[in-house]
């Protein structure tokens, strides 16, 4: 026998504000889990870019992958210039690996997570076997 108790008319407030309060938490939560993401994997790397403030790389019109949404009309993936003071070992090493899929031909996947300058924003890559 299960013993079920009413809510008192007091408690109900405090029920509803915790349902909704989880309710924001979880959406909020789920929003910003799904903001990187990775692209098709079709893009090869076409010409590498290295100027001041903007790095990165371009890939053929057939091949741009744009998950993030971004504004700009360059089929480009930029660095951003924040994520490179943070982290200047990682894309050293993230350069290398565009510099041998432009070598090579091989296709990547991007992993994106926002926009710069209008452009997909790098924060990894995979060159594909």
């Amino acid at each position: 026998m299960v013993a079920s108790f009413p809510l008192h008319e007091q408690n109900r407030g405090k029920y509803f504000m915790k349902k909704i309060f989880c309710a924001l938490l979880l959406a909020t939560c789920s929003t910003f889990a799904a903001a990187a993401t990775w692209t098709n994997g079709n893009q090869v790397v076409e010409a590498t870019i290295w100027r001041p403030g903007y790095h990165g790389f371009y890939v053929p019109g057939g091949t741009f992958h744009n998950p993030e949404g971004c504004s700009g009309a360059a089929n480009l993936y930029l660095f951003d210039p924040a994520f490179e003071a943070a982290e200047p070992r990682l894309v050293s090493q993230l350069l290398a690996l565009i510099m041998l899929a432009q070598s090579t031909g091989k296709k990547v996947f991007v992993f994106v997570d926002g926009c710069t300058s209008g452009q997909p924003k790098i924060t990894g890559l995979q060159v594909q076997a």
